[in-house]
């Protein structure tokens, strides 16, 4: 498996690389994985997309997001091969470029949660829209047109809001999927609802029983029968979620940021944190795409 060197790329796009991979006869690919987000579109032919464990076939419309630090490779199924449009951007990339939109539109391919999809089988509105803005950028990304960066700037902004929309959609349907598979009763959705709004307060499980009207062992006994995890705990991951998501994006201190994803207790913040993540919230941070950001165009 190998670490792919640093992008190549425009000197007034530092950060980002637009290109065509055109695979056929004999071509192969090693296991790799690199910090950069890679978005991949395929425009024709057909093959298999290995992200991790899972094996993904592919076609024509379809289209892989791939979060930084995440073993992955492209096979061919037979010797036609298949084309793809292969978008590299750093993690920072909206930080540099100053842009807060920008930034939140990166969130839903940076962050790599579990329950964001990577594969996405486009239908026809969708297949000609990310074409259009696909092929404009590869268009303008090559060319030394009168404004192009900010051309090509405003495409992948574009791009990235339609990637958050499609996971927007995945993540809901899937929840609601769930709901109806587990037959989750009314009131723990609402309960989830309140949690998934409300996460930052002080809950408590005395409290959330009675504000809905709920004897707190019989909630509890409920709540992990429905979602296989006990109330507290998932609380604590949806913190651990936020704290995770402040840590990538902002330059608050850990104290501050364990206090405004609802942890009142650094120690315990830590302990968590890393039990879920697997490393420290100060080694997270050290690794974050916000801190190596600042050294794209010699900030």
């Amino acid at each position: 498996m190998q670490e792919l060197a640093a992008l190549r790329t425009r000197s007034d796009l530092r950060g980002l690389d637009v290109k065509i991979n055109r695979n056929r006869g004999d071509w192969k690919m090693v296991w790799e994985w690199h910090d950069h987000i890679e978005l991949m579109y395929v425009l024709s032919g057909s093959g298999k997309c290995c992200i991790g464990n899972d094996v993904h076939t592919f076609e024509r419309g379809h289209l892989f997001v791939i979060g930084p630090k995440t073993r992955h490779k492209s096979e061919m199924v037979d010797r036609g091969g298949f084309d793809a449009l292969i978008v590299l951007l750093h993690v920072g990339l909206g930080q540099a470029w100053c842009n807060e939109g920008f930034e939140h539109a990166l969130d839903a391919v940076r962050m790599n949660y579990a329950d964001h999809p990577r594969h996405f089988i486009l239908n026809g509105a969708r297949v000609a829209r990310f074409e259009s803005i696909l092929d404009t950028m590869h268009e303008e990304y090559a060319s030394d047109k009168t404004f192009s960066s900010q051309y090509v700037t405003a495409l992948l902004q574009q791009l990235l809001i339609e990637v958050n929309r499609l996971c927007d959609e995945v993540v809901e349907a899937n929840a609601a999927n769930a709901i109806d598979n587990f037959q989750m009763p009314p009131v723990i959705a609402e309960i989830i609802g309140y949690i998934q709004q409300d996460y930052k307060e002080n809950l408590r499980l005395s409290q959330i029983a009675a504000k809905f009207h709920l004897n707190p062992s019989h909630l509890s006994r409920q709540f992990k029968s429905a979602t296989g995890m006990t109330l507290t705990a998932f609380i604590t991951v949806r913190r651990i979620q936020h704290a995770r998501r402040l840590l990538l994006t902002s330059n608050r201190t850990i104290t501050e940021i364990a206090l405004e994803s609802g942890f009142h207790n650094l120690s315990y913040f830590n302990a968590m944190f890393k039990r879920m993540i697997g490393m420290s919230p100060k080694l997270f941070q050290k690794h974050s795409g916000y801190q190596t950001s600042r050294r794209i165009n010699g900030m």
